[in-house]
C-alpha cells in the first residue's frame, strides 16, 4: 500500500486547508457582527437571520479547524489508513446546521407574514446593506474558490458553500429591497411589510438545496464510492497511457474517495511470461503510477497488485 503523495506536498495541501479555516473564522465573525448590528438597527429579518446564522456557525468554523489540526498529525501506528474520514464525517453536521438554519429563518418568516409582515424596515438602509453584503461576500466566495482548486476538500467546499449562501442572500436583499423601495411610491404600498419575510422564505428555499446536496456527497465519500466523473476520467487516462507497453492478461481498477483522499487500487493478472513477472519492473510500474498522480490535485492512496489467478482480485474471502 503506497501514498503516491509525499510528505512534503501533504505538508503544503494542511498548510493550505488550515490557512483558509483560520481566515475563515476571522472573516465569519467580523461579517456576521457587521450583519447582526446592521440588521437590529435598520430592522430587517432577513438582514438579522444573515448575521445570527453567521454568528452561530463560528463554533463549526473553529471546530473543522480543529479537525483539520487532527488529521494533519501523522500516526500511522493507530491510524494505519489515515484521518480523512474526519473530513466527511464533519462536514455532515456542517450541512445539518446549515438547513437547520434555513427552516428556521423560514419558519420566524412565515410567523412575521400571517403577524401582518414587517412594518418597521429601513428599506434604503437594507439596499445599501445588500450592496456591501454582495461585494464583500463575492470577493471572500472568489477568493476561497480559488484557494479551493487546489485542496477541495469537504471542509473547504462546505466553506465555499456558506460564502455562496451569502452572496445569495446579499443578491436576495438589493433586488427584494429595491422592489419594496419601488412599491413605496406606488397606489400598493400597503405590501411593502411583506417583502422582508416573503425574500428570507424565497432565499432559505432555494439555498436548501447546497447543504441537501452536500450531506449526500459526505455520505457517499463515507461509504467510499466512486469519485466524480472528472476526477475518475483524470486517474482512468493516466492509467491507461501507462499500461501502453506492458503485457498482462487482465486488470481490476477500483476508485474510492475520502475527503481529500482518492483511493487507486489496480490488480493485475499476468501470465508467466510477462515482463511484469519481475519485482523489478513491478517496481517501476507503480513509481510511473506515483509521478503520474502527482500531477493531481489530491492525496492519492496508491495500491498495485500482481497475481496470476483473477480470483485473488476479489478481496472479500470467502468462509471456508
Amino acid at each position: 500500500m503506497q501514498d503516491s503523495v509525499t510528505k512534503k506536498e501533504k505538508s503544503a495541501t494542511e498548510a493550505l486547508t488550515q490557512k483558509m479555516l483560520t481566515i475563515n473564522v476571522a472573516i465569519v465573525i467580523t461579517y456576521a457582527l457587521i450583519a447582526l448590528v446592521t440588521g437590529i438597527l435598520v430592522s430587517s429579518q432577513t438582514i438579522m437571520a444573515e448575521g445570527i446564522s453567521n454568528l452561530s456557525a463560528a463554533p463549526l468554523a473553529i471546530v473543522n479547524l480543529f479537525v483539520i489540526k487532527f488529521i494533519s498529525k501523522r500516526n500511522s501506528k493507530k491510524y494505519p489508513f489515515g484521518k480523512e474520514t474526519l473530513e466527511p464525517f464533519v462536514g455532515i453536521p456542517n450541512n445539518i446546521f446549515l438547513l437547520a438554519v434555513c427552516v428556521v429563518i423560514i419558519v420566524n418568516s412565515v410567523q412575521m407574514l400571517f403577524a401582518g409582515g414587517n412594518h418597521e424596515i429601513q428599506v434604503t438602509s437594507s439596499i445599501l446593506f445588500g450592496v456591501f453584503s454582495v461585494i464583500f461576500n463575492v470577493c471572500v466566495y472568489r477568493y476561497f474558490s480559488s484557494l479551493a482548486k487546489k485542496n477541495p476538500s469537504p471542509l473547504v467546499m462546505a466553506t465555499i458553500i456558506a460564502w455562496k449562501f451569502s452572496v445569495m442572500v446579499g443578491v436576495g436583499i438589493v433586488l427584494g429591497f429595491s422592489i419594496a423601495w419601488v412599491l413605496n411610491l406606488t397606489p400598493i404600498s400597503g405590501i411593502t411589510p411583506y417583502i422582508d419575510p416573503i425574500l428570507a422564505v424565497i432565499l432559505m428555499l432555494i439555498f436548501a438545496l447546497s447543504p441537501i446536496t452536500g450531506m449526500r456527497e459526505c455520505m457517499r465519500e463515507l461509504m467510499q464510492t466512486s469519485p466524480s466523473d472528472d476526477i475518475a476520467n483524470a486517474i482512468t487516462e493516466k492509467i491507461e497511457q501507462i499500461n501502453n507497453g506492458y503485457d498482462f492478461s487482465d486488470k481490476v481498477l477500483r476508485l474510492g474517495k475520502v475527503g481529500n483522499k482518492v483511493i487507486v487500487e489496480i490488480d493485475y493478472v499476468i501470465k508467466g511470461g510477462s515482463q511484469l513477472a519481475s519485482l523489478t519492473e513491478q517496481d517501476q510500474l507503480r513509481s510511473r503510477f506515483a509521478q503520474a498522480f502527482s500531477e493531481l490535485d489530491y492525496k492519492i492512496w496508491l495500491n498495485v497488485c500482481f497475481t496470476s489467478n483473477i480470483k485473488w482480485t476479489e478481496h472479500i474471502l470467502d468462509k471456508g
